[in-house]
């Protein structure tokens, strides 16, 4: 089935959508993998301190001959110590208590990025720490957990501080930007160009083929506002290929001019159905045998035009009811600048061999009495 132009400019349209879709859809993974490998990176280091804090602490007091029970200076000055080689981490020393205030007995953020020391722990996030921190001091184990919001993770870690008594909880928590940074603005960027690009290719080739049908649309009215008759020339569109139909057109009109006013009757046989061909070289060749044909054909005669398959080749035959070539010319017809006419300059048939031959063909001429 043969597409028309409309089908196949909207086919094309269609498949860079696709691939427009489908580079986005690779962008925002990529992007994904990233924030992935990131929030991987800082989980390993969350856990990492918790395991540092845990070891420092517990080895503080017993270096200081303590027995085991809270020691909140010291427990800030080890995470203090810890937490400062973690950027963005921030930590604390967890108890069981009846209050909520009074679980969080040890707080520390040295890397953050304000302007003053922060000392307290987040209000948001307490109530999450404190049921993380008593989870993980009843299964005896570390446990790690993440929630995800618009713009940010939010990754906490709870290990148990088993030696001591009571026992403790260490916990690390840090904050995955999701929708912010130089990456994020990239990947907008990168999708905002594809997006531009599909409904810029869109646009253009809805203004091309609104253009060409306007163009096209002259050119069948000219065709369809005159006879056959007499067939005037047809104003150029404007458009390059458009223009190359319209000069064929107006060429083939002038031949059938000539013959009418030469009183000489045109007529064609098409027995092919496909042949591949340069047209304007071919219909160059076609154009000068018609117009030798024509020169040569008196009036109330006949020119004919044939294509016929004709084995692996295809045979074009242009025959006319005209007087014929003298025998002196016949033998050399086809060579530059021999012709059978006075005025003529012997370059049409020297041309024609030259198309024909070009296309893996030859041409001959044929008489008959």
């Amino acid at each position: 089935m043969k597409l028309s132009l409309r089908a196949r400019l909207s086919l094309l349209w269609l498949v860079i959508v696709v691939i427009c879709t489908a580079l986005g859809v690779i962008m925002h993974r990529v992007y994904s993998l990233g924030v992935e490998a990131q929030t991987a990176r800082m989980r390993d280091m969350m856990q990492d301190a918790c395991e540092t804090i845990q070891r420092q602490y517990t080895l503080s007091t017993r270096h200081q001959g303590g027995s085991g029970a809270l020691d909140s200076a010291l427990a800030y000055a080890v995470l203090q110590a810890v937490l400062r080689d973690t950027p963005g981490v921030e930590g604390g020393i967890w108890r069981e208590h009846e209050t909520l205030e009074a679980q969080f007995v040890a707080y520390a953020f040295p890397t953050h990025a304000g302007s003053e020391v922060k000392k307290d722990v987040p209000q948001t996030e307490r109530t999450r720490l404190a049921a993380l921190a008593r989870q993980s001091l009843a299964q005896r184990a570390p446990l790690s957990d993440s929630h995800s919001f618009s713009r940010e993770a939010v990754l906490t870690h709870a290990q148990p501080m088993l030696d001591l008594s009571p026992p403790l909880v260490v916990w690390t928590m840090a904050r995955i930007p999701l929708a912010t940074g130089a990456a994020y603005d990239q990947l907008r960027v990168g999708l905002g160009v594809l997006f531009f690009f599909s409904l810029a290719s869109g646009g253009v080739f809805a203004i091309f083929l609104m253009r060409w049908s306007q163009r096209f649309a002259q050119l069948t009215t000219a065709l369809a506002t005159h006879s056959q008759a007499h067939m005037p020339d047809i104003a150029l569109t404007g458009d390059v290929v458009m223009g190359r139909i319209v000069s064929v057109v107006n060429d083939v009109s002038a031949r059938l001019n000539q013959a009418q006013a030469a009183g000489v009757q045109i007529a064609t046989e098409v027995a092919v159905d496909e042949w591949r061909f340069d047209p304007l070289h071919l219909g160059r060749a076609v154009e000068n045998l018609l117009s030798n044909a024509l020169q040569h054909t008196p009036h109330g005669g006949g020119v004919h035009i044939a294509v016929h398959s004709h084995g692996a080749y295809v045979l074009l035959r242009v025959s006319d009811t005209g007087r014929g070539v003298a025998p002196e010319v016949l033998p050399r017809l086809f060579e530059p600048f021999v012709t059978n006419r006075a005025t003529g300059t012997g370059l049409g048939l020297a041309l024609v061999r030259e198309i024909v031959g070009a296309h893996g063909g030859s041409v001959q001429l044929s008489t008959r009495t």
